[in-house]
């Protein structure tokens, strides 16, 4: 079995396991700094097998996908909103991005659009059954966000890496100008 930290191909650390470098082999992410023999334990958490449709992680991201599905989907759990008051609890997405992610979670049954004959037209989204069953995801989600710690979101922010290990040859140079 091959094991060891590797990186992609936009400087991203991971840790491998299992037999070849292919997709399915790769497994939990490099977070530390530590020694392989402290991070060897990573080996034993199995990686699920992606190829598509079978990998459950892909087809998630085929109904959930963009910067602002997870936030439309965690204001509609507290339960069915109008458009302008979703539109309002999400600071800086437009009009036009809200419409499409909503068509897209309405055709793929995440939410329901119901309209009431009223003047002027009211419009109410909800999420179904299999819409609300992504509520523990995201609480996991906001449990593992709140557990960042502060410097790294910091770095996060200012796009700084996490240390010379992530930077290229060419950019360790140039950083050292």
């Amino acid at each position: 079995m091959r094991t060891g930290r590797a990186m992609d191909d936009e400087g991203h650390r991971f840790f491998l396991s299992g037999e070849t470098e292919h997709a399915g082999a790769i497994g939990a992410p490099v977070t530390s700094n530590a020694p392989m023999d402290e991070l060897s334990m990573l080996a034993e958490i199995p990686s699920p097998q992606c190829s598509s449709p079978e990998c459950g992680v892909e087809r998630f991201l085929l109904l959930l996908d963009g910067p602002w599905a997870t936030l439309i989907v965690r204001e509609l759990l507290a339960g069915p909103l109008r458009f302008s008051v979703l539109r309002s609890k999400l600071k800086g997405i437009s009009a036009h991005t809200l419409t499409n992610r909503l068509r897209k979670f309405e055709t793929n049954g995440l939410v329901t659009r119901t309209v009431f004959a009223e003047i002027p037209p009211r419009v109410v989204y909800e999420l179904t059954p299999f819409g609300a069953s992504l509520k523990p995801l995201l609480y996991a989600m906001n449990d593992w966000g709140m557990a960042v710690p502060k410097d790294v979101l910091d770095r996060s922010v200012r796009r700084e890496p996490v240390d010379a290990w992530s930077l290229s040859d060419e950019e360790q140079i140039l950083n050292a100008r």
